[in-house]
């Protein structure tokens, strides 16, 4: 390869290298992202670890319970015989419930914060709290003790649906379409 070709190579992939590098702007990738929007995107990381650690403790009830894969949950009589086996079903349904409710709340909380990312932030928080607190109350082995838990996502989710409609509507409204 001559000189002609190799240093305006080099020359031209030295701002892709200096992108790693460089301070960070409020700016990601040409993308502009309002003050705080990274706290929403901590939120949902903060959800995915919830994940993972729900994860963990329906791998460790499984063990203690002896339910080989793939079964998912024990056999009715099963619970009914042996307290681990019924620990592994209440662990299993939290997992498998915060699984059912992740995609929404993932979209809820990456959209609304694009507007409102304080707003969204406080919200999506309070609905990971509830999660823990279902976990825990799931987890004891008295499906009923999740209540609490159950009732402040429900609210906290309910409030960024009803949030990212208004933006939704907001959007629509500031395109000025004519139908």
């Amino acid at each position: 390869m001559s000189r002609n070709v190799v240093y305006p190579a080099l020359t031209a992939a030295l701002p892709a290298f200096y992108h790693f590098y460089a301070p960070k702007t409020e700016a990601a990738q040409g993308l502009l992202l309002p003050v705080g929007y990274g706290y929403c995107v901590a939120s949902v990381v903060s959800a995915l670890w919830l994940v993972f650690i729900m994860g963990a403790k329906v791998g460790s009830a499984r063990k203690a319970a002896g339910i080989p894969y793939p079964q998912m949950y024990a056999e009715k009589q099963e619970a009914e015989k042996s307290r681990e086996a019924h620990l592994f079903n209440c662990a299993q349904r939290v997992h498998q419930n915060t699984l059912e409710n992740l995609p929404s709340y993932m979209f809820l909380v990456l959209f609304t914060g694009l507007f409102y990312p304080r707003l969204s932030t406080g919200l999506a928080s309070t609905w990971v709290v509830s999660r823990v607190l279902y976990m825990v109350g799931y987890n004891s082995g008295v499906p009923r003790n999740r209540v609490t838990g159950a009732i402040i996502g429900g609210l906290s989710f309910i409030g960024l649906l009803m949030l990212a409609t208004y933006s939704a509507f907001t959007i629509v409204d500031s395109a000025n379409y004519q139908i």
